[in-house]
Formats: C-alpha cells, structure tokens, sequence
C-alpha cells in the first residue's frame, strides 16, 4: 500500500533512512491522528465528542499481554486494521501521547510501516521532541 499522507511518505522514508527520524518525529507530534474509542451513550452530540470528554479509548493486546494504544495516520489505515470499522476521535499525537505517557502506542498496527512507542520513547518525544534512546531487539 502507497504512502497517501505527508506524514504516512515521512514515517516510510524514516524507517528506511534513520537520519529522517528527526524530521519524522516532529511532524509527528503536531500531525492529527486518528484514535478508536467506545463512546459513552449521550456523549457524542452531532457526530462529534465535545472538548474536555473523558475518553474511552480502545487498546489492543499485544502476545506479551502489554496494553497498546493503536493510532492511525488515515482512514485507509484504520480500515485495514479493523475492517468492520471502528467509532473514533481525531486529535494531535502530542495531545495524545501527553493523556497517556506511561502507556505504549502503536501508529498504524499491521501496516508495514507501522510504529511503535514505548512510555520511554513517548516521555522523550514529549520532552525533547525526539526519542534520546531506541531499544530494538
């Protein structure tokens, strides 16, 4: 599947070329994502969750039993992660990762460019706008 998106090319062109991460990364922050969530009965008035909403966002499990917080870039992303759909509210990754620090997040699970943040990637990319140190295994 072809990037669509400005940030969908950035995260594809990062993960085959490390000196783009930067760039990558700080787009990230301020880019609007996608997020799945359960609304509660009588919260969502005209289509739409108002300002300041307690959200029920929905996490998956991972095979370790680690609670993730899936993003997506699009709705072409979305789909292909959950084709039955899914409700969801857009909002800035910045905003996103701030509502949770201590969870991982995974932006676009199945795609092949898809990525995930751990509670110590998020703290760094919320502090210094990039990620000090990358465990891979």
């Amino acid at each position: 599947m072809a990037a669509k998106t400005p940030l969908e090319r950035m995260l594809r062109d990062a993960w085959h070329e490390p000196g783009l991460r930067p760039a990558f990364y700080k787009r990230l922050s301020k880019s609007e994502v996608l997020v799945p969530v359960h609304p509660r009965p009588g919260q969502v008035r005209s289509g739409r969750i108002g300002a300041g909403e307690v959200l029920s966002v929905i996490a998956m499990i991972r095979a370790d039993q680690v609670e993730v917080i899936p993003f997506y870039s699009s709705a072409e992303h979305l789909f292909k992660a959950s084709p039955a759909g899914e409700k969801c509210v857009v909002m800035r990754v910045r905003e996103l990762f701030e509502s949770r620090p201590e969870m991982h997040f995974h932006l676009n699970p199945l795609s092949t460019y898809g990525r995930e943040f751990s509670p110590q990637d998020t703290r760094s990319l919320l502090a210094t706008g990039g990620i000090a140190v990358t465990e891979r295994v």
